[in-house]
């Protein structure tokens, strides 16, 4: 998790090795206003829930004093909804990339449906 100086517009990612891929789109943001960007990096032992990731996020957001703009692309956009749907007191505004109308359904579920089953 990284831990720079907070704004109010907070990028959300859960896929630091493709972080590389946002950086175009942060960097013209970043002309305009100041983002902050929040990873988690899930451990190779680590439960695969995203509670761990609300918690997380929920602690970094603890030293702001207002509410904040929540910006995720796939699943750091299903966390950003999770997290807005606990918490709606803590978001000013929710964008959302990439993010299909099933949040839940990700390429990761769409893999798991279509495998043959044993």
């Amino acid at each position: 998790m990284s831990q720079q100086k907070q704004s109010d517009v907070v990028w959300l990612n859960t896929s630091p090795s493709l972080s590389w891929l946002s950086q175009p789109l942060l960097n013209k943001l970043s002309h305009h206003i100041t983002i902050s960007k929040w990873e988690y990096i899930q451990r190779p032992d680590e439960a695969s829930s995203l509670n761990v990731a609300i918690q997380m996020l929920d602690n970094y957001l603890q030293s702001s004093r207002q509410s904040v703009h929540l910006i995720g692309h796939s699943i750091g956009g299903l966390v950003g909804l999770l997290y807005t749907h606990k918490y709606p007191e803590k978001v000013k505004s929710l964008t959302l990339l990439a993010v299909g109308a099933d949040a839940a359904l990700d390429w990761q579920a769409h893999y798991y449906m279509h495998l043959p089953s044993a």
